[in-house]
Parts: C-alpha cells; structure tokens; sequence
C-alpha cells in the first residue's frame, strides 16, 4: 500500500503501526512517501512526525477510534447488496438531519439503524447524516 503525508517543515516522518515503525522517504513540496506491503485493510496507523507522538492521518476514511486516535486501512471491496433500490423521490418529502452521535445512546450508526422505525412512524422519507466531518470528542 501506498502512503503520503505533507508535512513540509518535518525532517523525518515514521508510519507506526503496532509496535513497527516505517520510515517514509522526503519527495518534492514537503510530501514524505513509502509503499508498504505490511499495510491492509484492517490495520490501524498512525504518523510520528519528527519522532512525535503518533498523529492521526490526516486524510483518514476510517478513524474507529476518534478523532485523536490512530486512523485504520479500510476494506475498499465492500459489496453492495441494495443494487435494485429506489429512494423515495425528494418532492414532498421530508427530510431529518440525523446526527448520528446525539442521535442515539449509543452514538453510533448501529444505534441510529435500531430507531429508523421511529422516524418511520413519524413520516420521514430520507435522512441527512450529520455532521458532514468529524470533530473533536466522543459524538464527533
């Protein structure tokens, strides 16, 4: 796998990842930059930007553990199962912002799925997910 970070004033960046630490290699416009095969789908990582505490990445798809936590690789082969599905059509619709971390005890999207019914109940046809980034805290 292939990973960058821009970090234009460091002079030295590490990928950590479990107990390893991987150097990357300086490129042109203060991009650092390593292929590493030890690196899938299902691994957590994080950068050490001049031999810092590890850092989230800052261009993650996945971070399980927080905003502040090491970042993970995540399974780009996810099978669709829904193909045949059609949304209900937007006109006349109603719409609920969703904030999936208030949303639910839980704060998670398996505790916003377990009271779609409710929003059902109440007439809503679609939903808008908030917030649109993470930040920082538990419901971000």
């Amino acid at each position: 796998m292939r990973v960058s970070v821009w970090a234009p004033k460091a002079t030295s960046v590490h990928l950590v990842s479990g107990d390893q630490r991987f150097p990357l290699e300086r490129a042109e416009g203060g991009k650092f930059t390593a292929e590493l095969a030890e690196l899938g789908p299902g691994h957590d990582y994080a950068f050490s930007v001049d031999h810092g505490d590890p850092r989230p990445d800052p261009r993650s798809r996945l971070q399980p553990y927080g905003v502040h936590g090491f970042s993970r690789v995540p399974d780009p082969h996810f099978t669709w199962t829904d193909r045949r599905w059609q949304p209900p059509p937007l006109a006349g619709g109603l719409i609920y912002e969703l904030h999936v971390g208030t949303f639910s005890a839980e704060g998670t999207f398996d505790g916003a799925i377990a009271r779609l019914d409710h929003l059902l109940e109440l007439g809503v046809t679609h939903v808008e997910l908030m917030p649109v980034a993470e930040f920082p805290g538990t419901r971000g």
